[in-house]
């Protein structure tokens, strides 16, 4: 699932400075966590791996919290540690789901959410960890939950990822979704047309591997539901007038 390394040399003269580095090559693996975790589609974490953590969850906090400066203040060491914790809860929550133990599930997405604060909430690890925490909520039928997640998740998203990486627009798509769910038709439409401008633009820049097919499969199921917005506001304005 995730496969990154962090790795810096910090000498004790220049902690400020490397400090520094560290914290740029951390966000650079979160970023790298992001794509891996959540290019796939609606919810990443109830896709079986057929891994299993080594690390309870239990384990992984009382590892994580004797940790409590921030990346800039860390060893190497520390941060491959604070990434293993986070990578702990996210096992533990996709083996939940997988059991139907949704609270707990929800309990262990919270818990990876907080452990992500140690990359920044600018970084892909806390972008993705919102994503997740987002798409159990839809799950759940927790929509007011889940809209403010996806929100803050899109904004750093076009940052890490790209505006027209197919994680972004995932999220754009769960948005609008989640509005449609809520019978906001109309700010659902705004998104699935967001949503298909970006597929357009990626279409053109990536042509090569898997890309093109990953993207009219999203595309298809953008315009099905933009298409059942449409009808609804239809409806609505012909019920208005």
């Amino acid at each position: 699932m995730l496969r990154a390394v962090v790795s810096a040399v910090r000498p004790r003269a220049t902690a400020a400075a490397s400090g520094l580095l560290l914290r740029r090559r951390a966000l650079a693996t979160a970023s790298s966590a992001s794509a891996l975790a959540a290019a796939a589609g609606s919810w990443a974490l109830c896709e079986p791996t057929g891994a299993s953590e080594q690390e309870t969850a239990a384990e992984a906090r009382a590892g994580y919290l004797k940790k409590a400066e921030y990346l800039r203040d860390n060893t190497p060491e520390e941060n491959m540690e604070a990434l293993r914790a986070w990578k702990a809860y996210i096992q533990v929550a996709r083996e939940q789901f997988s059991r139907k133990e949704y609270d707990l599930a929800e309990g262990s997405l919270k818990a990876a959410l907080e452990a992500a604060k140690v990359f920044g909430r600018d970084s892909g690890a806390y972008a993705t960890s919102m994503l997740n925490l987002a798409q159990l909520y839809r799950r759940r039928s927790k929509l007011p939950e889940a809209v403010p997640l996806l929100e803050s998740a899109i904004f750093v998203l076009e940052s890490t990822a790209g505006p027209n990486n197919q994680v972004t627009v995932t999220a754009i798509y769960d948005l609008a979704l989640t509005l449609s769910e809520q019978g906001k038709a109309a700010e659902a439409k705004v998104h699935y047309d967001d949503a298909l401008r970006r597929l357009e633009e990626a279409a053109v820049r990536q042509k090569y591997g898997d890309a093109p097919a990953a993207l009219l499969s999203v595309r298809a199921s953008v315009l099905l539901h933009a298409a059942q917005a449409e009808q609804q506001l239809g409806e609505l304005g012909a019920a208005e007038a």
